[in-house]
């Protein structure tokens, strides 16, 4: 029997909550983009920009119970689960300051784009991309 920790009782709940809100999250931005860094910015609807704001306050709020430098403190799999979100949030040039972050969401979001997995996965991506359409 797998042993489950006292954070991942706690917080396992609040994560599948906001994965229901997070799935259809973006609905202005064009899809599969969010491995290309473009780094352009799009204007968004502001039932996105709503989003935007709970995702930054859920990151500021998770990062100062927690202590950082992750969600959860270490590197878990609340981390994985957002770095997708990360990786849109670059992809459109939004900056987090614009929807309430104080320094603690953006940095946060950096430090996922930043992790040794997390290169080694974009890395493989866009060699993939890159074969495709060469080939």
């Amino acid at each position: 029997m797998t042993r489950v920790s006292r954070t991942e009782r706690i917080i396992r709940p609040f994560l599948m909550q906001r994965s229901r809100m997070i799935g259809p999250a973006f609905p202005a931005a064009p899809p599969n983009r969010s491995l290309v860094p473009l780094r352009e910015t799009i204007s968004i609807a502001e039932a996105t920009a709503a989003d935007v704001r709970r995702v930054v306050s859920l990151w500021s709020g998770l990062i100062g119970r927690f202590g950082g430098p992750f969600l959860l403190g270490d590197w878990s799999i609340a981390d994985a689960f957002f770095t997708p979100v990360a990786t849109r949030f670059r992809t459109y040039g939004l900056r987090l300051s614009d929807h309430g972050d104080t320094g603690a969401a953006g940095s946060y979001g950096e430090r996922l784009l930043e992790t040794p997995e997390f290169l080694e996965w974009e890395k493989a991506a866009l060699e993939d991309v890159k074969a495709r359409s060469t080939g």
